[in-house]
């Protein structure tokens, strides 16, 4: 499953998968917050 990723400005990136983005966010490289229902990360580094 993949799972929408966006810069801090809100432009969207390519997605990832859910592993990398929970990997992500319990690292403190990204948030999750939900939009419309899925789950998306924001990168909190460029």
């Amino acid at each position: 499953m993949y799972v929408p990723v966006v810069d801090q400005n809100q432009v969207p990136l390519m997605p990832t998968t859910s592993a990398r983005a929970k990997r992500w966010v319990k690292c403190g490289k990204a948030t999750g917050f939900w939009k419309r229902g899925i789950f998306c990360v924001r990168l909190n580094q460029e």
